[in-house]
């Protein structure tokens, strides 16, 4: 109590310990100095044609600006995004490669020896069961099926297939960033 009455007789309360304002008097004393911050910038960019007065209209200008460069800040962050998780992909598929395997979400051809063709595959996981020199992989691809009904109508259509296989019966594709972000999403 003592030193409470001590700072604020010698006005080191107000320095240590502000009072502080009601909410509208300092939202006030904010738009005033964005305003004033405004005239500013604007008598400053008057020589370069730049100069609006200040009215909705220009406003209305300045938050799409705003708005503008706030897409083109998120388009770049989500660009830096995708180029690095496809630089890790690419680099996992390199060093799986190199020890003859195969990496998570790496695009691969099927053998299907049933119906004696290759389809597009995405290994969804590699199991090391049989110890780390046999892996054996689980992959999904989309097989076509054709589907009888009660009257006869034959319809076709894909079905998603999950199983697990050898590397005798995977090839290796390419790789395609376009592809590949597609299955990173």
């Amino acid at each position: 109590m003592f030193l409470s009455r001590l700072g604020e007789k010698s006005g080191l309360f107000g320095i240590l310990a502000p009072r502080r304002r009601k909410h509208g008097h300092a939202a006030q004393e904010a738009s005033i100095r964005v305003d004033e911050n405004e005239q500013r910038q604007a008598s400053n960019n008057q020589d370069n044609g730049d100069h609006l007065p200040i009215n909705n209209t220009n406003k209305s200008k300045r938050a799409k600006k705003v708005s503008d460069a706030r897409e083109r800040q998120q388009t770049l962050q989500e660009h830096i995004i995708r180029k690095r998780r496809l630089d890790a992909q690419q680099k996992a598929e390199t060093e799986a490669e190199s020890r003859g395997a195969f990496c998570k979400k790496q695009r691969v051809k099927y053998h299907n020896k049933l119906l004696g063709k290759w389809d597009d595959a995405v290994i969804v996981g590699v199991h090391y069961d049989d110890g780390p020199d046999k892996p054996y992989y689980t992959i999904r691809y989309q097989k076509e099926e054709a589907d009888t009904d009660e009257d006869g109508n034959t319809e076709t259509k894909w079905v998603n297939v999950e199983k697990q296989t050898t590397s005798e019966r995977l090839l290796r594709v390419p790789f395609d960033p376009d592809a590949s972000w597609e299955l990173l999403k």
